[in-house]
């Protein structure tokens, strides 16, 4: 069974769950590495080295990494 297309976000649970205290380029990195998340096999893994994440993350350089 192949898996859906595009994973639920509840916009109130997203608001709520601490996104609110990111700023615009760490939400958008926390988005960027849902959707890595969503589209990995297996669903919901993403890799466990800190590069890796940088670079799936889309940030544009160590500084705003860190």
């Amino acid at each position: 069974m192949s898996k859906p297309p595009a994973f639920q976000l509840y916009a109130k649970d997203f608001l709520g769950s601490g996104t609110t205290v990111m700023t615009l380029a760490e939400c958008g990195a926390y988005i960027r590495l849902l959707c890595h998340a969503w589209d990995s096999d297996p669903v919901a893994t993403l890799p466990d080295e800190d590069y890796a994440l940088f670079k799936l993350s889309g940030a544009d350089s160590k500084d705003e990494w860190s």
